[in-house]
């Protein structure tokens, strides 16, 4: 057995995991994340009158600037959770190799996993922005770029949430810090309200940070089309989408090799 064989084993056996309760997941996926989209569009609709404008937002456009953020917000926030819960809250690092024919390393089992868990995701934040598009008359050039910087903050948040997990399994009394660290990234990140909200002298260190970057390039893309520098924010956003995903991985890797895990 191959390690592909072995990736492709991980990401099936997960795609079935999901999929016991259908209805179950289908609300957690798809129902939940629409009641942050409501409130918020409930607020702008109350906030803004014609004329006004907060940042990108205004009267005739605050609709797109909220579905946007909220799919990347849910997708991000799903992407970081979901992998600790399952490694740490129902031991995935030690059963998962048990049901395979032949042992994965934990690089194969974090690459079979985001392929088997992120499939469905995916699918709900391209239907909404594909929808956001229609009604709102967007291209599909820029659907198609939207979701490839989409799918780039799915994999940032994937790789936050190894992070996560090695804090858990293996530095178990320091897991606090991430916890209260990705809760202020999530803050700062401004994913469904303008950067003006949040005081000035914060505005250069958010504007640096790729989860605001992605999210803000689709919803400016969206909004106004791209910019003349829009490539060049693409690219940072990959990059540093590389860098949080395949950096938490072998430090996972490394950790449990040299340290063990703890509390279990």
């Amino acid at each position: 057995m191959n390690s592909l064989s072995r990736i492709l084993a991980v990401a099936k056996k997960e795609w079935r995991l999901n999929l016991r309760f259908p209805l179950e997941f289908l609300a957690t996926n798809a129902v939940s994340p629409l009641k942050t989209a409501i409130l918020m569009l409930l607020l702008y609709r109350g906030l803004l009158v014609n004329g006004s404008q907060f940042g990108l937002l205004r009267k005739d456009n605050y609709q797109v600037f909220v579905l946007v953020g909220t799919t990347c917000h849910s997708l991000f926030l799903t992407a970081m959770s979901t992998f600790r819960f399952k490694m740490v809250s129902e031991k995935y690092w030690s059963t998962i190799t048990a049901t395979l024919v032949s042992p994965a390393s934990i690089l194969e089992v974090i690459a079979g996993f985001i392929i088997g868990s992120v499939g469905f995701n995916i699918l709900m934040a391209a239907a909404i922005l594909g929808g956001t598009a229609i009604f709102f008359h967007g291209t599909l050039q820029m659907y198609l770029i939207s979701m490839g910087v989409l799918f780039l903050l799915c994999l940032m948040g994937f790789g936050i949430g190894i992070l996560g997990t090695t804090m858990s399994l293996v530095f178990e009394g320091y897991a606090f810090f991430f916890d209260y660290l990705t809760q202020a990234l999530i803050f700062v990140s401004c994913f469904y309200y303008p950067i003006e909200t949040l005081p000035r002298f914060a505005h250069a260190f958010i504007r640096a940070l790729p989860t605001y970057q992605a999210t803000t390039l689709i919803q400016q893309y969206y909004l106004v089309g791209y910019h003349y520098h829009f490539f060049m924010s693409v690219g940072f956003v990959a990059l540093n989408a590389v860098i949080l995903l395949c950096l938490p991985a072998l430090f996972l890797d490394y950790s449990i090799k040299k340290y063990g895990l703890v509390g279990y």
